[in-house]
């Protein structure tokens, strides 16, 4: 049991130093952007979650609305949990309806709130996109929830909000 204990700590430390690093780094690229204009976007997702214990990969897909791109899609690149500790990180990929796409890494804690639902909150980060988006930066927060449906299926709905690069800005 000790032992147990002592993991669950070292776990908990290191995802807590995972999400400092994470919060210094965003405060730095957020500091160098330029022309910064709020930035909010809301969508639902599908997942579809493959367990290699104490991991998950996370397959996500879904569609919303995102300020200064109108109706998006919303489709993960990377994501993983760790199913002991809720810490997490997705790569994902944001399409607006003209095409141009946005890039956003996210850092992220899943705490259950019962047996099938779980809420999320992490920060985000914007690591560049295409079209007008090209070369865009920006960071904030984010939260949302996730029901499964089943043992490796699950509904997720989000929300970000912060900041970004104003669109073609950077041209």
């Amino acid at each position: 049991m000790k032992l147990s204990t002592q993991i669950r700590s070292i776990l908990k430390r290191t995802a807590l130093l995972a999400l400092t690093l994470s919060t210094l780094a965003l405060s730095e690229l957020a500091s160098q952007a330029r022309d910064q204009v709020p930035f909010r976007a809301e969508w639902d997702s599908n997942l579809e979650f493959i367990a290699d214990f104490p991991l998950a990969t996370v397959i996500g897909n879904g569609t919303g609305l995102a300020a200064h791109l109108g109706g998006i899609a919303a489709h993960s690149v990377a994501e993983t949990v760790n199913l002991v500790t809720g810490a997490g990180s997705a790569d994902y990929r944001f399409v607006a309806a003209n095409g141009d796409e946005v890039f956003v890494d996210f850092v992220f804690t899943a705490i259950p709130t019962s047996a099938t639902v779980f809420v999320v909150t992490g920060v985000w980060q914007v690591t560049g996109g295409t079209g007008r988006l090209a070369g865009a930066v920006g960071s904030g927060t984010y939260d949302g929830g996730v029901e499964f449906t089943d043992a490796d299926s699950a509904k997720g709905h989000f929300a970000m909000q912060g900041t970004i690069s104003s669109p073609g800005s950077l041209k």
